[in-house]
């Protein structure tokens, strides 16, 4: 039992110790922004699709200026803050690798979202 219980722990160790190897590399390009417009419609989609080797949570969006004709989820989307930014929390969900988050909006244009940051959760481990 004591052995199943060191090697249990080695292993979480090992993971958490190549997971911030990995991480290091994760850089703002690794984050694809697209916007999409719904046919005949107001509505744009935004999406985020993770090229990181991580999982990634809570991305900051340059938003000032932001502005949408229907309420988005405070769950998905919150902003924009006074120093003009979003947070993407994609309802406390991390987006894993080749992963994609998106949240919609409405207004007659599209608003030029730009990411700012990101944060990478503790203890992703993916290979």
């Amino acid at each position: 039992m004591a052995a199943s219980v060191k090697f249990l722990i080695q292993i979480v160790l090992s993971c958490l110790l190549i997971s911030k190897g990995l991480c290091r590399d994760c850089a703002l390009s690794d984050i694809i922004l697209t916007q999409k417009e719904a046919k005949n419609s107001i509505q744009w989609t935004v999406s985020l699709e993770n090229k990181c080797k991580c999982a990634i949570q809570d991305i900051e969006l340059n938003c000032k200026g932001f502005q949408t004709v229907e309420k988005i989820d405070q769950s998905v989307l919150l902003g924009p803050t006074g120093d003009g930014c979003c947070i993407f929390l994609n309802k406390n969900q991390v987006i894993k690798p080749n992963d994609v988050g998106r949240f919609t909006y409405a207004f007659k244009t599209q608003f030029k979202f730009s990411v700012r940051d990101f944060s990478l959760p503790n203890g992703t481990c993916f290979s």
